[in-house]
């Protein structure tokens, strides 16, 4: 079984949360934990205070968002972008609920890409937002190996990248194990990742529930034969005044993860 090593992957998320702050934390921290449970369910996003207003599916506020001039995310999305959405963490069943591809279909809707179901999965793996410790989520190497590639008409040159959207990104394994799979069919192509929220578990690095960044080419996806867990520095879009502001914004979403084994079929 060959070893595969991969240094980077850019990413994009607009909203957070925090996984272990407490429920009495604050309302912001409270609010952002009620909008995960939403767009994990693509329930209409909760409102905030006395507001009565309709509001929309989850879904639908995310590719707003995305959409707005507020944020630069035209590395990510775009009319000549394939919108690949992360499959479920085990095998469909007919009508089952599939957020990602909700998802996508509705920055699709927003002229930000285009829909491609590319990728199935075809063994079960435990949920990564589930799991109560690092060691209990499953690796790359295992989201890579319960994955298969659809067929596909889908030309290299009907696009200029491959962007993976997932609803929620906790250290990004899923996303990781994706990649890879995508690379036997699109070994040249330029594969991004868009996720509607990111998981903060350190409650001090919380900031606001409409948090977006960007991850650069750095290496919080980078391969460790030791597995020990490392905080990266992600660079942020802070919008001010109608302004943009690059700021840097610390992050412990991503951990150096074990050098991949892939099996071979």
């Amino acid at each position: 079984m060959p070893e595969l090593e991969v240094q980077r992957m850019k990413y994009a998320s607009l909203l957070s949360y925090c996984s272990r702050c407490p429920k009495n934390y604050s309302e912001e921290p409270y609010y952002a934990r009620m909008l995960m449970r939403s767009i994990k369910n693509d329930w209409p996003v909760p409102k905030r205070g006395t507001d009565q207003a309709a509001l929309p599916l989850a879904s639908q506020y995310v590719a707003s968002v995305a959409a707005s001039s507020d944020f630069d995310l035209s590395e990510f999305l775009g009319p000549r972008v394939a919108l690949v959405p992360i499959p479920k963490s085990s095998p469909m069943t007919p009508g089952q609920l599939w957020v990602p591809m909700r998802l996508a279909r509705e920055l699709e809707r927003n002229g930000l890409g285009r829909v491609i179901d590319l990728l199935e999965r075809v063994k079960p793996v435990s949920a990564s937002h589930l799991a109560t410790a690092a060691a209990d989520r499953p690796p790359p190497s295992e989201h890579f190996n319960s994955l298969r590639l659809k067929s596909s008409l889908l030309s290299p040159d009907s696009f200029d990248r491959i962007t993976l959207v997932d609803d929620l990104i906790t250290r990004g394994s899923t996303m990781f194990g994706c990649q890879l799979r995508l690379r036997e069919l699109f070994p040249g192509a330029k594969i991004v990742g868009f996720a509607a929220m990111r998981t903060i578990s350190d409650p001090d690095e919380f900031r606001k529930a409409l948090d977006p960044v960007v991850g650069g080419d750095h290496r919080s996806f980078g391969l460790s034969r030791k597995g020990t867990s490392s905080t990266c520095t992600i660079l942020g879009l802070a919008v001010k005044n109608g302004a943009r502001e690059r700021t840097e914004v610390p992050s412990a979403i991503f951990i150096n993860l074990p050098l991949l084994t892939i099996n071979e079929a």
